[in-house]
């Protein structure tokens, strides 16, 4: 088939976009067997031939086909804290220091980025109401005590709203927050709270019955501290696999974040959403670079 300049041209950005969408539904999807037969329409596009009829449903200028519902960078935190490299490495990888933390909330402002909660997030992706321009979720996991003495004044500073994922056995412990801090955090607005089991458990590697079991009691005791309904569940360690999954789904949560890394969210996968992860001491430049709008 002959094809001239302006034909080879929109042909490439065709092949472009239907690669793009397809990495996309990988990272989204990473359940789905049948993800291969999206990626079907590349192969007739560089075959110069028309597609199919299934391979055109497979493809799209519409995201939605292959179930982006929303952009949302949901950002991923440990620590903020100063954490020298030297003594305490995998520390060092899930730390942010006061003064770094306060700078990227400085440029979250300065660009225009609006923090939504995982509730507005989850009517967004469920009930397709609209989010503001540039919405962002900040979250930070395990419930640390800077998360009070550090995280919670900038944040308030800047009138932002974070999620807090709470191990709640771990509650009162040596560097975790107590029921009263949390309550604290939760009556000022700028924190809701959201389960991480009741002692960070590996999920997959417990049964089905002790899983769930752990993941009510974590669901519960902590609505019950905060008083009302907990929705939102984060894998302790990114830890999980389709049993957990649907685990968490049975136990009574709308949505549970990954670590997988990414900004796109689909209301058919509520329970593999990802994140975007923190830490390690990097620059604003580093900081805004993980970022999908300048």
């Amino acid at each position: 088939m002959f094809l001239n300049f302006a034909d080879e041209q929109i042909k490439k950005e065709q092949i472009g976009k239907a690669e793009q969408f397809y990495k996309i539904s990988k990272i989204l999807n990473p359940f789905n067997k049948d993800l291969e037969q999206r990626n079907l329409i590349v192969k007739a596009l560089k075959e110069d031939r028309s597609p199919s009829t299934d391979e055109t449903l497979a493809y799209s200028e519409n995201p939605l086909v292959l179930g982006v519902n929303a952009t949302v960078p949901v950002l991923m935190y440990h620590y903020i804290r100063v954490n020298p490299y030297t003594e305490d490495k995998v520390g060092f990888g899930l730390s942010v220091t006061p003064e770094n933390f306060n700078a990227q909330m400085d440029y979250l402002s300065a660009h225009g980025y609006q923090t939504i909660t995982l509730d507005e997030l989850g009517a967004a992706l469920l009930q397709k109401t609209k989010l503001p321009p540039k919405p962002i979720v900040i979250t930070l996991d395990d419930g640390y005590t800077d998360s009070y003495t550090a995280a919670y004044p900038i944040l308030k500073a800047h009138g932002f709203k974070a999620t807090n994922f709470i191990i709640t056995g771990f509650v009162g412990g040596p560097n975790y927050l107590t029921w009263e801090q949390i309550k604290e955090m939760n009556k000022s607005g700028v924190f809701n709270f959201g389960a991480h089991t009741t002692y960070h458990s590996a999920l997959t590697y417990l049964s089905t019955e002790a899983a769930l079991t752990d993941l009510v009691k974590s669901k519960n005791v902590l609505s019950e501290q905060i008083g009302y309904p907990v929705n939102w569940f984060a894998y302790p360690y990114g830890n999980y696999d389709d049993r957990i999954a649907k685990t968490v789904k049975k136990a009574g949560f709308i949505g549970a974040f990954t670590t997988n890394k990414g900004s796109l969210h689909s209301a058919d996968f509520m329970f593999t959403l990802p994140r975007i992860r923190m830490g390690g001491g990097e620059s604003v430049e580093m900081f805004a670079s993980k970022l999908p709008w300048k």
